[in-house]
């Protein structure tokens, strides 16, 4: 016994871990907020009328995140769902996604987002008009030049009526897609035809870097006589979950259906 050496209690056990590599990259699983997993259906609307997902049939269903070198930064890929057994996104678990019919979806930002632009645009404006009515009455500059600095940020509030879009909707037609992007005083229009569309996608890309950030992006990647450009819309930085992983990948599974089966020229009959 005096002849063994001691042995420290504290020396981690390294077959409890083959491979200690403190470099080594871990790849994370986001949970998937399902149907019945702590009774959301004060989130989803139409809960009653969801489909149930057949895990053993489709497979993986949790969403998986790809993983890059710090700072971490992933892109969080929708779930492997036969999405063709759907017909509408309210039998899926969505957030702020909604299809109105069977052609048609709208998204629209949150009421504080939609709002603050008409808010604060009568506000800032009865503020400017009342300080330059008192710096002139008494005189004082302090008052006018905060007079002014208020009128120009109500003018900046008045324009985003006309260039702030709170809501976008995506509109299938017989062989088109149409965009209608709506502000208070505006709506702009666009018109994708046969041939002009080449894949549709709504990405998530998810940040830790100093704090959580989810960024969505609405990509069309757009055919222009050949060479391929790409149109973003509706983006959003949110430090939460705005769309679910389920139907990010419905909405993207409709949008290319129906330019794979009905915007190629191929599929287009002659008059």
């Amino acid at each position: 016994m005096d002849g063994q050496p001691l042995i420290s209690n504290n020396i981690p056990n390294e077959s409890a871990n083959p491979n200690p590599n403190p470099n080594r990259q871990q790849f994370i699983q986001t949970p998937l907020p399902l149907n019945n997993q702590n009774n959301n259906s004060n989130i989803n609307i139409n809960n009653n009328n969801q489909i149930p997902i057949n895990a053993v049939n489709m497979g993986q269903v949790q969403p998986q995140l790809m993983i890059y070198p710090q700072p971490i930064q992933s892109f969080i890929i929708p779930p492997q769902i036969d999405y063709s057994r759907y017909t509408n996104i309210s039998q899926l678990y969505h957030m702020h996604i909604n299809q109105i019919d069977d052609n048609t979806f709208v998204i629209t930002k949150t009421c504080c987002e939609k709002t603050y632009p008409i808010v604060f645009a009568p506000i800032f404006l009865i503020l400017a008009i009342t300080l330059l009515v008192l710096g002139i009455y008494l005189g004082d500059f302090v008052y006018i030049i905060v007079g002014v600095l208020e009128s120009i940020l109500a003018v900046l509030f008045f324009v985003m009526l006309f260039i702030y879009y709170h809501t976008i909707n995506f509109i299938l037609g017989t062989n088109n897609i149409t965009i209608e992007q709506i502000s208070w005083f505006r709506k702009k229009v666009t018109n994708y035809l046969p041939g002009q569309l080449i894949k549709v996608e709504l990405t998530c890309q998810f940040s830790q870097d100093c704090e959580t950030k989810y960024i969505y992006n609405i990509n069309f990647l757009v055919n222009n006589n050949g060479a391929s450009s790409m149109v973003a819309y509706f983006s959003e930085t949110k430090n939460r979950q705005f769309y679910t992983p389920e139907e990010m990948g419905y909405f993207n599974y409709v949008m290319n259906n129906h330019i794979q089966t009905k915007m190629t020229i191929q599929n287009i009959s002659p008059v």
